[in-house]
């Protein structure tokens, strides 16, 4: 099979085909993956037709195998589920201090402002 060209992803959703596969894409395949990206590309729609149609044996293994896959999905987005939710929640945190420090420095600034400007008008007044 020739090595699939690689697209840019969404971009290529609003082309009349489908999207080329992505460099991703490309390394779910050498893991013996598939994405609907590597499914539609012609050489492998062309080799589907001519497989043939498994026993009954053969697909409720097929799809034994596909049900454990996507358990094993379910628990990896899970599991970055709830870091996701953590990053998410010190980056808030982190967004709040540095606003609220921020702020304090504005305000430090104003004072600091109108303190010198204040000064320098006194020492100025008071040379002449």
């Amino acid at each position: 099979m020739n090595a699939p060209q690689l697209g840019k992803g969404k971009q290529d959703l609003a082309d009349n085909g489908p999207p080329a596969p992505t460099a991703r894409d490309i390394r779910i395949a050498q893991h013996n993956g598939t994405t609907m990206a590597l499914d539609v590309l012609p050489e492998r729609l062309q080799a589907s037709k001519n497989l043939p149609l498994p026993t009954l044996t053969q697909r409720i293994e097929q799809l034994t195998r596909e049900n454990e896959l996507l358990r094993l999905e379910i628990t990896y987005y899970r599991r970055l589920e709830g870091a996701a939710y953590s990053l998410h929640s010190a980056v808030n945190t982190i967004r709040d201090k540095f606003q609220q420090a921020r702020e304090n420095y504005e305000a430090a600034r104003t004072v600091a402002d109108k303190e010198w400007v204040t000064h320098s008008e006194i020492v100025t007044s008071s040379r002449v």
